[in-house]
């Protein structure tokens, strides 16, 4: 991995990361603990503002870590089914990566 000096899991990194087609060295639990703060936190005044695309990808992304809970991958699509409202086009193909729960991952590149 290009960054592996990178050590501290935050949205910013996994975003550039994702972005720049880079493995993420965090495991899952670091990586949905992170998303989880963020969510929770996301209408603050001093929470960072990530397009809805990015998110979906994020999403997706941190669904793609669960490649042996197929139940959980699919939960993570769901969040980001959720998070495309009035993008028909994303909602087709999470739907189609949901249906086919058998394929693990679900891209966006």
């Amino acid at each position: 991995m290009l960054f592996s000096y990178v050590e501290i899991c935050d949205n910013e990194t996994m975003i550039t990361l994702m972005l720049t087609n880079h493995v993420w060295e965090w495991e899952f639990e670091e990586v949905s603990k992170t998303y989880e703060q963020f969510n929770t936190q996301r209408f603050g005044k001093k929470t960072l503002a990530i397009p809805t695309t990015f998110e979906i990808a994020l999403l997706c992304s941190i669904g793609n870590l669960c490649t042996e809970d197929t139940e959980l991958r699919m939960s993570w699509y769901k969040k980001a089914l959720l998070e495309a409202t009035g993008k028909e086009l994303t909602q087709n193909y999470l739907k189609d990566c949901i249906n086919r729960a058998g394929f693990p991952n679900c891209y966006f590149r």
